[in-house]
């Protein structure tokens, strides 16, 4: 996994961290038209994980 360029906030500033989940679905070769689908990102049996790299950089 290639992890993207960082950009840190300058010293003494106040981050704030917003995390934007998507879940996307293709029909495939389902017929909309005669079938009917549901998607959801709940999860009761823990099967879905989530990882997140935090990376922190010291203040000069």
């Amino acid at each position: 996994m290639d992890v993207p360029s960082l950009v840190f906030a300058p010293c003494g500033e106040q981050r704030f961290l917003n995390i934007n989940a998507e879940l996307r679905v293709a029909a495939g070769g389902s017929d909309s038209t005669k079938t009917t689908s549901f998607l959801s990102m709940d999860s009761t049996d823990g099967s879905i994980s989530t990882i997140y790299h935090f990376a922190w950089k010291k203040c000069a």
